[in-house]
């Protein structure tokens, strides 16, 4: 597994958000009307600050564990929060989430964990109404830091345990799936 200095040796270099864009704006439709947003692997920040509706939620907070992203992130977006911390030391209670969030985004970030489970698992602690997360639909965009997990709907449904559902995406290259807390 990659650590976060190849994250920040990544960081460092031109970083091509439109690839992304219509992804963000189908996620983002699908939390836009909820009151907070955490994004866990935030990176550099576009997802929270380049907010594709009219109604951002009141509170958008981001978490990476690269350095240079989050320097980046908080320079770009200074009205929204961004903290450098590691997946490890969030699963390991180490930096406390003290408040529940409405949703929590995962977009691009589990493919590269060997822990990608746990971490989802702590996304739906940290929800109060949704999880939605995204991954490459069968690696079709590899990536050197990207684990071996090859997924697809049927894997990301068993992998990912009862309550998710895949959802549409905004082309074939990505699985977008979420959960949301039953009532």
């Amino acid at each position: 597994m990659f650590g976060s200095e190849d994250y920040d040796a990544a960081y460092r270099k031109p970083y091509d958000v439109e690839r992304y864009r219509a992804l963000w704006a189908f996620v983002q439709g699908r939390v836009h009307h909820l009151r907070s947003i955490l994004d866990l692997g935030c990176g550099l920040g576009n997802f929270l600050g380049e907010w594709a509706y009219d109604d951002p939620p009141e509170l958008r907070v981001g978490i990476d564990f690269s350095r240079v992203a989050i320097e980046k992130a908080k320079a770009a977006f200074p009205d929204l929060s961004f903290w450098c911390v590691s997946f490890e030391d969030l699963l390991a209670e180490a930096y406390p989430i003290e408040r529940r969030y409405s949703a929590v985004v995962l977009c691009e970030v589990l493919e590269h964990l060997d822990y990608d489970r746990d971490l989802f698992e702590f996304a739906k602690s940290c929800a109060s109404d949704r999880v939605v997360a995204t991954v490459p639909y069968e690696n079709r965009i590899r990536g050197r830091m990207h684990t071996s997990t090859r997924y697809s709907p049927q894997i990301v449904e068993k992998r990912f345990g009862p309550g998710i559902r895949v959802v549409s995406a905004p082309d074939s290259k990505y699985v977008v799936f979420e959960w949301k807390r039953p009532t």
